[in-house]
């Protein structure tokens, strides 16, 4: 049975840790990393008698993510306590910190023959802040309700360590303006200062320890500075036939990893507080911790480049998928772990993996998407966009080389950048869309300047007329039928035959589409009320040949 965990905070001021506190062990057991920066971390501590354990190590937590379970009964407090550090360690703090409680000399400019001779008085910094901010939160919020957006503007209080080094000698202490040094010598030898440093305080208690023969403690929560880059490469064989591999990047700068297993992370999931810091978290301060919760979030849906979307989230395929033909995979949420192993990575450090490799038959050819001219297509763009999307560089207007192929993968494939090389050459590179195992994925290589497109679409006037939404005649808001007629023009400039898919997404109430196109409907429109349809030909061009091809449907406008 779980038992129930409190969490407290508290400040020690006394130099080192109790003799009867225990340093806990409590290695990492697994890291599920997002491609945002954001990791998953799971640690295991074994209990083997009660008492108080220490663990010096805190992590910078996702507000709400740190969570604590036992089978004992334990309590946890935060704490920050000063401990004597090597003084590279301590190389980052100011000169009060990182000298504190070492004796030297200072020669100041004005008073180069009368060397000052001290010991830095260690200053606990963190509680003369606290101290600093409570009697500002006094003197500036005297209401009962604290004004909290005010907060974010407050800067951090400056300490008498800021500007000066404050000495104890022998005649009481000295304040040394650290602008006037111009030379400081450590007299003594010691390698270590006094630092303080956060620390996490586990208190087992005896309640059921001697019956229950020791325990265990485990310790998650979302941190940030670990992440994953995924990368593929695809390799064109033949004609028909392509190999696939997947490799990643890791990238540690979170603390030292040491044999944990690392799991990958596909999906869109939602973490609404991952850019607020868990109160737990080492330096917290509420200033902080409510500035954080005021900020506003950009929307992820929100449209961005792909080279950020690439790296933070997953953009689906749907658009170019068959609806009929999809493969069922998986259960639950859409939200895949994957597995790489146990590996140890220092901090600081990156790693590299090959993760996958499949093979895979494909079909190659020029796709043209024509780009809608009315101003209904462009209004509606981005918001299908993230619903429907296809690649953005089928959005130009412009015919593309592609490539077509089904995941071969038992796993999905996730947005990444996708390398087409041939024989060794570059062909070109894209951002692929996370796909489902077995679905299909449309990836454009190059543009395809040896092919030349053009499109134009006239009224025919002999044709309109005004309707109403309550049909002919009507008082309400009239609006305008008109019938327009579309010309495709390809001509293929190349000395071998190819293949070309045209794509055209019309609004309208009725389609008369030649040739043998395809049609899919995604909203179907009605006598004064439009749809959305993509009208798709598939066409062999010989070569030097032109063709055209012709389409016409019904737009309705405002009159």
């Amino acid at each position: 049975m779980r038992s129930i965990v409190s969490i407290g905070s508290a400040l020690i001021c006394a130099l080192g840790a109790n003799a009867a506190e225990t340093p806990l062990d409590a290695p990492t057991e697994s890291i599920g990393l997002f491609k945002n920066g954001l990791a998953y971390v799971t640690r295991t501590a074994a209990i083997d008698a009660p008492g108080t354990y220490v663990l010096d190590r805190v992590p910078t937590a996702v507000h709400g993510s740190f969570w604590i379970e036992s089978d004992l009964n334990v309590s946890v407090r935060s704490t920050t306590r000063l401990v004597e550090l090597p003084v590279t360690d301590a190389s980052r703090d100011s000169l009060q910190e990182r000298l504190s409680g070492r004796t030297v000399t200072v020669t100041m400019h004005d008073l180069v023959d009368a060397p000052i001779t001290g010991t830095v008085l260690v200053i606990d910094r963190h509680r003369e802040e606290l101290e600093n901010q409570g009697r500002d939160r006094s003197s500036t919020h005297a209401t009962a309700t604290p004004v909290w957006p005010h907060w974010p503007t407050m800067q951090p209080p400056q300490t008498a360590s800021d500007n000066f080094l404050v000495l104890e000698t022998e005649n009481g202490l000295s304040y040394v303006d650290v602008n006037a040094i111009i030379h400081l010598s450590v007299v003594d030898g010691a390698p270590v200062t006094t630092h303080r440093r956060p620390a996490l305080v586990f208190t087992v208690t005896e309640d059921d320890f001697e019956a229950m023969s020791g325990g265990t403690i485990q310790i998650s929560y979302l941190s940030r500075g670990m992440t994953w880059a995924p990368t593929y490469q695809v390799n064109l064989r033949d004609s028909t036939t392509l190999s696939i591999g997947m490799q990643t990047v890791i990238r540690n700068e979170m603390d030292d990893v040491e044999d944990a297993e690392l799991l990958l992370i596909s999906g869109f999931p939602s973490i609404e507080f991952q850019h607020v810091d868990s109160p737990l978290s080492p330096d917290a301060r509420l200033a902080t911790f409510f500035q954080q919760l005021n900020q506003q979030v950009r929307d992820p849906r929100a449209p961005a480049s792909h080279a950020v979307s690439q790296v933070v989230s997953n953009i689906g395929s749907n658009r170019n998928a068959r609806m009929d033909d999809l493969i069922p995979s998986g259960e639950g949420p859409d939200l895949h772990y994957q597995s790489i192993g146990r590996h140890t990575i220092a901090l600081g450090d990156t790693l590299m993996l090959s993760v996958a490799s499949a093979t895979a038959s494909y079909e190659r050819a020029v796709e043209w998407h024509v780009q809608a001219d009315d101003d209904a297509s462009r209004r509606n763009r981005w918001s299908w966009f993230w619903h429907q999307p296809k690649p953005a560089a089928l959005q130009d207007g412009d015919p593309w080389e592609t490539l077509r192929f089904r995941n071969p993968f038992d796993v999905p494939m996730t947005t990444a950048p996708i390398t087409v090389v041939e024989e060794g050459r570059f062909l070109g590179q894209q951002v692929g869309s996370w796909v489902s195992v077995g679905e299909e994925m449309l990836l454009p290589i190059t543009k395809a300047l040896r092919v030349r497109v053009q499109h134009d679409e006239q009224e025919d006037a002999s044709r309109s007329d005004t309707v109403s939404p309550g049909g002919f005649g009507g008082d309400r808001k009239r609006i305008r039928r008109t019938v327009l007629e579309g010309t495709l023009q390809l001509t293929n400039q190349r000395n071998e035959p190819l293949d070309m898919v045209i794509v055209h997404t019309i609004e309208g109430t009725r389609v008369d589409a030649c040739d043998l196109a395809t049609v899919r409907t995604f909203r179907a429109g009605g006598p004064t009320e439009a749809g959305r349809y993509e009208l798709t030909w598939r066409v062999a061009l010989k070569p030097g040949e032109t063709r055209s091809i012709d389409y016409e449907y019904t737009r309705l406008r405002p009159r």
